[in-house]
Order: structure tokens, then C-alpha cells, then sequence
């Protein structure tokens, strides 16, 4: 157990986290603490996103670390060869600098994705349905929410001693290239099966493909306006991370 190590990947939702950690949640020597790869989930029963993204909110790390442990334990009792555990909450944008102080040798690695698809992804899987929204006011808000979070991932970046920072888009041009960065530091990384069929929602097993071109493509006119009409104020968070605006 004192040889365990932590990769923590910082990724804001809906930005292709879970399908990169089950890539490289298939070494033989890595694990998940949870099975869509988030292990806060496993502090307390009634776990919910919006709770745990206010900054504000006190973590007892010590407690996550004994719950943590455990569940690697139970783990290793199994399979024996586990040495690295994947975590990929994505709340864990907002207090990055915490988990640092509180898993001390834990590694780091950053990524995000194209604002207007991740607008839509959010969109499709949590308003569709919904009778009645207000589209504008939905997708400004969802323009803002991509803001902010990306803002968190800039302070990570710049206070962090990171393995590397890579885009959801990058990640599917470059897997083998961005998979060898982090293998350079974690040597567990380098069994992982690049070409892995995964299961990712409710989408068939596959391949990692970009799904970047077909989520953009259900925006209507109209929300990328709203969205590029946000994005607008804050070009220089756009401009970090390698995004241009859609007019």
C-alpha cells in the first residue's frame, strides 16, 4: 500500500473525462475507485455535483484518504498488481491546490474541450427534455459555467507541477503521443491498450473518437450566438487553450 500512486486528471464535465480515464484504466496496473472514475463518490451516500463545486465547502481529506484506501485495499486483495489509482472527479478543479497538499507525491494532468461543444454535450444530456426553457438564458449560462471552469484549470496549470495539459480534441488526434508524456512518469501507463474498445454512456462500445463535429452540429444559430456573445468577454481564456470564436 505505501507504493500506491495517484494520477489525478482535472477535467471539467463533459469534456471526454470518462472516456480517457478508461483508457487508461486499461493497464494492468492501474484502478478506478469508482466506476465512472470518480471517487468522491464514495465519501458519503448523498453525494451531488452541486455541493461539491463550491469552493467554500470543507473537505476532510484525512477521511477521503482512509475511504480511499480501503477501497484500494479490498481492490488489491483481487487483482495484487494495482500500483497507480485513476481519479477524476470533476469537482476536483476547484480545490486542485488541496489535493496537492493532501496527496503530496500525487500526480496531475489537465485537460479541457472546445467550449461550444462542450455547451451542447451539457445541453443534450441535461436539458432536451426539459418543457419550456429558456434556450438563451440555458446556454449563456452554459457559456459562463466553461468560463469560470477553465479559469480554475488556468490557476491549476500555473500552480501545479503537472505532467502535461491537453485538449479532448488533442487527445483524439495524438492519444499515443499525450498516453507516452504520461508514461515518461507513471511507468503503469505504459500497458495501456490504445486501441481498447470502451463503453462510454450510453454511446456502443468503441474506439476513443472526437464527437466534437456531431455535438456542434445540434446547436442552433441561435445558441452559438449566445455562446460566442459570452465567449467574446473572455478571448483571452478562449485564446489559452488554443479555441477560436464561431461568428
Amino acid at each position: 500500500m505505501d507504493q500506491i500512486q495517484y494520477l489525478f486528471l482535472l477535467s471539467p464535465p463533459r469534456c471526454g473525462s470518462t472516456a480517457i480515464i478508461k483508457i487508461l484504466n486499461t493497464s494492468p496496473y492501474t484502478m478506478l475507485l469508482h466506476p465512472k472514475g470518480e471517487g468522491l463518490r464514495l465519501v458519503e451516500s448523498s453525494w451531488q455535483d452541486a455541493k461539491w463545486w463550491n469552493q467554500k465547502k470543507k473537505v476532510d481529506w484525512e477521511e477521503v484518504k482512509k475511504i480511499w484506501k480501503q477501497k484500494v485495499q479490498k481492490v488489491n486483495q483481487l487483482v495484487e498488481t494495482v500500483s497507480l489509482v485513476l481519479e477524476k472527479s470533476p469537482p476536483n478543479i476547484v480545490r486542485a491546490d488541496e489535493i496537492s497538499n493532501a496527496f503530496p507525491t500525487a500526480k496531475f494532468i489537465v485537460s479541457n474541450r472546445n467550449p461550444y461543444a462542450n455547451c451542447a454535450s451539457i445541453f443534450y444530456r441535461g436539458y432536451k427534455s426539459s418543457h419550456n426553457i429558456d434556450r438563451k438564458s440555458v446556454f449563456q449560462r452554459l457559456a459562463e459555467d466553461w468560463v469560470v471552469r477553465s479559469q480554475y484549470q488556468i490557476k491549476n496549470i500555473e500552480n501545479l507541477n503537472i505532467i502535461t495539459l491537453f485538449s479532448y480534441e488533442d487527445f483524439c488526434s495524438h492519444t499515443s503521443q499525450i498516453m507516452n508524456k504520461i508514461a515518461d512518469e507513471l511507468e503503469e501507463i505504459k500497458y495501456c491498450n490504445l486501441s481498447a474498445q470502451i463503453k462510454v454512456k450510453d454511446y456502443p462500445v468503441s474506439s476513443f473518437q472526437n464527437m466534437n463535429d456531431a455535438q456542434i452540429s445540434k446547436l442552433e444559430e441561435s445558441d452559438i450566438k449566445v455562446i460566442t456573445s459570452v465567449l467574446e468577454r473572455h478571448k483571452e481564456v478562449v485564446e489559452y487553450f488554443g479555441y477560436t470564436l464561431i461568428q
